[in-house]
Formats: structure tokens, sequence, C-alpha cells
């Protein structure tokens, strides 16, 4: 499979798994802003997740390219899954870190870029040691 493939489908679980994530985190636990109403900041939430699946997508595809990764559909899918996971907990703890907002995208845009990037670096490295094994 390419590095292509491999990122493709990494971005389909990240996006997909921030989406639910979203979804719940809205629906069921009611964490929205209450003046917007809950579709909207659902929509505004997509968006979001479009844009972070992109910066995502530019650091895990650099770092797919430079480590040479070949994973197969289900392994980058499911790691996407688990990254989100990471993203979620990452964006919601920024909250109790920092009370600026514009400091909080700092920390979310460099945990997408350099934590896409270096999970890349990891599992290259991973899966190099054991398929030499």
């Amino acid at each position: 499979m390419t590095k292509g493939v491999t990122t493709l489908f990494f971005i389909l679980g990240f996006a997909i798994a921030l989406m639910l994530y979203a979804g719940i985190d809205i629906y069921v636990f009611d964490h929205y802003e209450k003046t917007w109403g809950k579709g909207t900041y659902f929509q505004v939430s997509l968006w979001l997740i479009a844009a972070s699946a992109i910066v995502a997508a530019l650091g895990f595809g650099v770092g797919a390219a430079a480590f040479k990764i070949h994973l197969r559909k289900t392994l980058s899918f499911i790691v996407g899954v688990v990254f989100a996971a990471a993203v979620f907990v990452v964006s919601l703890s920024t909250k109790f870190l920092s009370a600026s907002t514009g400091s909080q995208q700092v920390i979310l845009i460099v945990f997408l870029l350099l934590g896409s990037f270096a999970l890349a670096g990891m599992l290259g490295v991973f899966f190099r040691r054991h398929n030499a094994e």
C-alpha cells in the first residue's frame, strides 16, 4: 500500500472519530455555546474538524513519506481514531490550562501538526524494528 493510501485512511479515521466525539459531546453531554444552539455549534465544529483534518493530513503525510511507512487500511484507520481521541483530550485539557482562546488554538495546531508527524515517525520505527525481527 502506498503512503498516500495510508494517509487517506488515517485521515478518514481521524475525521470520522472527531465527528462522532463532537456529536456525543454536544448532544449527549450538552457542551455547546448556548447562544448558538446545538445545531449551529455542531456545524461550526464540523468546519473546525475539516480544518484540523487538513493540518493532521499534512503532518502525517510528511511523516509517512519521511519515515516510509506502509500500513494496512484498517490499521491506518484505527491509528486515526486513536489520534482523534488524543486530540479531543488535548482540546478539553487546554480549556483548563489556558484562559486565552488564542493560546488554546496555537497549542492545538502545534499538537496536530507535530503530533501527527511524530506519530508517523513512531509507527515507522516500530514497524521497521518489528519487521526486522
